[in-house]
């Protein structure tokens, strides 16, 4: 797949458990910002969902948080060479938004 380009999906609802995303977005993600891809398959809506999670670092414990998800269009196709073993990395590229507007987030995914 290589590198390439994408909007998260999901940043505007609450994580599975109940957390803000847009409060998560607006503390923790800059440009180059790490985030993990997981894939999600008992996931109710779509079995090929590939989650994304940030890790907050704090003095003395981690935090990871669920900020949303790759777009539908790709994680069929990305779960699957995660799931073949496949090296996935994901950095924010831009945090969009703000003020009176949600926050988006545009990611870049590399894939080796």
């Amino acid at each position: 797949m290589g590198k390439f380009n994408s909007k998260v999906a999901g940043v505007t609802h609450k994580a599975p458990d109940g957390t803000d995303r847009q409060a998560i977005i607006a503390k923790y993600c800059r440009p180059g910002t790490p985030l993990e891809a997981i894939p999600e398959p008992e996931n109710k809506f779509d079995e090929n969902a590939v989650g994304l999670w940030l890790t907050a670092k704090g003095w003395f414990s981690s935090t990871r948080y669920h900020v949303g998800y790759i777009s539908a269009d790709i994680s069929d196709r990305l779960s699957g060479e995660i799931q073949r073993g496949k090296e996935v990395s994901v950095i924010v590229k831009d945090v969009t938004g703000g003020g009176s507007k949600k926050f988006g987030l545009n990611v870049s995914i590399n894939v080796d």
